[in-house]
């Protein structure tokens, strides 16, 4: 089981802030790129209350909201769920840099 982030489009934080990545576990001696992914949501809101009412488990954050998915099934079902509802949907990277020296 695992997460993902649900942002709204035009998110108030900036690159830097790595939003996503304050409690995420790192891997020591990681030497490849690294990401974290994200949907980006237009209408934030309404994909709140869409998921609300179909019961997910969802936390928020300072950011948007984390949803509680069990495997690359359960993230499509609730990427076709908010499409169904008007909302366009982005899966994108949210972490601007980490390196690791």
């Amino acid at each position: 089981m695992g997460r993902i982030s649900i942002l709204p489009r035009e998110s108030t934080f900036t690159e830097t802030e790595s939003v996503g990545v304050e409690d995420a576990s790192l891997p020591l001696q990681y030497m490849s790129d690294y990401s974290i992914l994200a949907l980006r949501v237009d209408k934030f809101e309404t994909a709140q209350s869409v998921l609300e009412d179909e019961h997910f488990q969802l936390n928020g954050t300072s950011a948007g909201l984390d949803v509680i998915v069990k495997d690359i099934g359960h993230l499509q079902i609730i990427v076709h769920l908010l499409e169904t509802h008007g909302i366009n949907v982005e899966l994108t990277d949210i972490v601007a840099q980490i390196y690791q020296g």
